[in-house]
Order: C-alpha cells, then sequence, then structure tokens
C-alpha cells in the first residue's frame, strides 16, 4: 500500500499530487500494467471488480473512497465537450464556489493538471487541487446541463471523439481538476452581446484583448503552447479579470514535434486553427496562438449580427480579406490583425511583441480616443 500523501494549494506552497492509499500515478509508465494488477487495486480500494465469488462480494459493504463527495455539494454542470465535464460546486466547509473537471485518466489530463499548477498569473484560470478517483461523476449524478454554460463549447468538431487519445490501462479511472469558478460568463457571451445591440467600446475590446494577450505571453514564456484558444475558453473572473481556461490542449514547445499530429486531430477548434494545424504539419511551435489570436481582436472589435455573416467574415480572414469599413474605422488594428493573421508562422509577431504594442498604444492614449498607430 502507498504512503497517503495530500498537498493542498496555497499561495507560499505551489499545488501538488493529491493521491489516496492505493492510488498512483500511471503518467504513461504504466501502461502495460497486467489486468490481474489492476483488479488487485480496485478490489484493495473496497470496488467490485467482478472477479469474486457471489459469496464474497457480498461481504463487501464499504463504498469507495470519494473526496468529490466527501468535500463539496455539486451544484449543476455547466457543460461538457470533447474533452471532459465542467460542474459548478460548493465546498462543504469554507461554502466558496469552485468548477471542477472531470476527465478520463491519462497522459493528456495529466499533461494538463501538471501546467495548470505550474501556472500562476492572474490572466490564468487559478488550480487548486487535482486527485484521481475510480467513479465516473456523470454516472453517479443526473444533474441537467445549464443552457447559458460558462464552458460550453460552440462547435461540433470541437465535441468530437477523443477515444484515441485514451489510454486503455486506465479506462475505469477519473481525473478530478478543482479550479477556480468564473461567475463572469466567457467571451463568446460578451461578443454575443455586442453584436446584439449592447455596444461595447472600443477601448473595453482592446483591455481585454491587451489581457488576453498577456496570459498567452505568460503561457509562451513558461515553454507551453496552448493550441485551443476561442471566445469560449476566455472567461471573466469575480474580479473582472479576463482569465484564459481550457488548458487540455496545452503542450510543451519541446515536445510538439512528437505528438502534434495526434492531438491536433483529436482536438481543438477548426475554425480558431492555424493553417499549420489544420494541414497537420508534424512540428510548429507557440505561432499556433497568434494566429487565434487575430481572429478574436477582431471579433470583439466588429459587429456580426447573423451566424452566416460571422461564418462568412472569418473564412475572408483566414485569406486576410478585411471589410473596407473596418480598414477605414480601424486601421492601426487592422496592420496588428493582419500580421498575426499571417499563413507563415515566422511572420506572425510573438506575444511578447503584441502586449508591448498594445501597451505603447494604450499609454499613448490613455485607452480613450482613436488609436492611429501600431
Amino acid at each position: 500500500m502507498h504512503e497517503r500523501r495530500e498537498v493542498e494549494r496555497s499561495e507560499e506552497n505551489p499545488p501538488r499530487w493529491y493521491w489516496r492509499d492505493g492510488e498512483t500515478d500511471t503518467n504513461n509508465e504504466t501502461e502495460e500494467s497486467s489486468d490481474s494488477e489492476d483488479d488487485s487495486k480496485l478490489s484493495s480500494s473496497g470496488i467490485d471488480t467482478g472477479s469474486e465469488s457471489p459469496s464474497a462480494r457480498s461481504e463487501v459493504s464499504q463504498k469507495p473512497v470519494s473526496r468529490f463527495s466527501d468535500d463539496f455539494d455539486l451544484i449543476e454542470k455547466l457543460g461538457e465537450g470533447g474533452y471532459g465535464r465542467v460542474y459548478k460546486v460548493k465546498g462543504k466547509l469554507a461554502e466558496v464556489l469552485y468548477a471542477v473537471k472531470v476527465v478520463e485518466y491519462d497522459r493528456y489530463a495529466l499533461r494538463e493538471v501538471k501546467a495548470l499548477a505550474s501556472f500562476q498569473h492572474p490572466n490564468i484560470v487559478r488550480y487548486y487541487a487535482a486527485w484521481p478517483e475510480l467513479s465516473d461523476l456523470q454516472a453517479s449524478t443526473a444533474s441537467p446541463a445549464s443552457t447559458e454554460s460558462t464552458y460550453e463549447s460552440e462547435d461540433e468538431e470541437d465535441q468530437s471523439e477523443s477515444s484515441g487519445a485514451i489510454m486503455t490501462s486506465n479506462k475505469d479511472k477519473y481525473l478530478y481538476i478543482q479550479m477556480e469558478f468564473c461567475k463572469g460568463g466567457n467571451l463568446k457571451q460578451w461578443i454575443c452581446e455586442k453584436n446584439e445591440g449592447n455596444m461595447q467600446s472600443r477601448d473595453d475590446a482592446l483591455m481585454i484583448f491587451q489581457q488576453i494577450v498577456q496570459g498567452v505571453e505568460y503561457i509562451h514564456l513558461q515553454g507551453h503552447i496552448h493550441r485551443d484558444l476561442k471566445p469560449e475558453n476566455i472567461l471573466f473572473g469575480n474580479d473582472n479579470k479576463v482569465k484564459i481556461g481550457d488548458l487540455g490542449l496545452v503542450t510543451v514547445i519541446s515536445e510538439e514535434g512528437s505528438n502534434s499530429v495526434k492531438r491536433t486531430k483529436q482536438k481543438g477548434t477548426p475554425s480558431y486553427m492555424s493553417p499549420e494545424q489544420q494541414e497537420n504539419l508534424r512540428t510548429y511551435d507557440e505561432k499556433v496562438d497568434i494566429y487565434p489570436l487575430g481572429l478574436i481582436c477582431f471579433e470583439l472589435l466588429w459587429e456580426m449580427r447573423t451566424g452566416m455573416e460571422r461564418s462568412r467574415l472569418l473564412e475572408n480572414l483566414r485569406e486576410r480579406i478585411f471589410p473596407p469599413e473596418f480598414v477605414r474605422q480601424y486601421s492601426s488594428e487592422h496592420k496588428l490583425i493582419k500580421k498575426m493573421l499571417s499563413k507563415a508562422p515566422d511572420k506572425r509577431p510573438a506575444a511578447s511583441a503584441i502586449a508591448q504594442g498594445l501597451r505603447v498604444l494604450m499609454e499613448e492614449h490613455d485607452g480613450l480616443g482613436d488609436l492611429k498607430t501600431v
């Protein structure tokens, strides 16, 4: 039996793994464990594996330990996609709201958690803890999905099957990821309100975009790539700060060449993918995140009232074709967005260069009035 190690997050003590008795980190090194070993682990945790006789099973009365049910009250399901489900919960002791993401336990889930645990930035969703469990929350609850989900996926393609990326040795284990709950909604909702006539100012749009870029810049400086930037994955926290979330596709830049094809085929949102992602190129770098930033910046600034208009404009943008009115009204922003949408990755500016340019603009004009230069 393995030693119990429980570490909680604090400002002074960065988050680390939480493991219960009898559970181990199977981060791809134990993929070839035998069925008998898996049954042994399950049996030792009090779970009926089906290998015991009826009389032996009748003696098992203790339910499996669940940190989730012990520590949280489930409020509602916020949404789900191809990479898991997200729930709104309340802590039983402190009565604080959190978001808990439940995903199948595999090396990609571990990668997301390790990235979250290492990120500490005001524009990235805050991580608190993660732990494995043998039960799937969806199988034991019937909570209806919210119709206005802060995590709801927009594109059908984003809910594609992910079975090709799941490690079979952990098919009955799930990873629970506790994160901050962002009650301010997501950027898709903000854009929809703008398009429906609740006009948002140009300066509001640029200040939001500046925070997004700052978060992306931090991710890149940490040696990671997000790979699935889109309005649904950009949230508004309780402090009204912009928070980049859903790091299910995050990867280390130096590892990209070995796994980009497999991950890209299974995940991501095609309408926001960079050309090199869509083409399934074997190698690419952090510039894949700059391309969707260009599309997001345009959406923040320009009104698109119908889905048909949006689809047409985004398709044109991928060819760097802009509405003439946009070019006249947002001349400096147009120049910046056009660079971000370059088909050649090396022609796109780095996130740090975009952030610096935005800071200079907003300092020169105090965040007010027309911004004429980039």
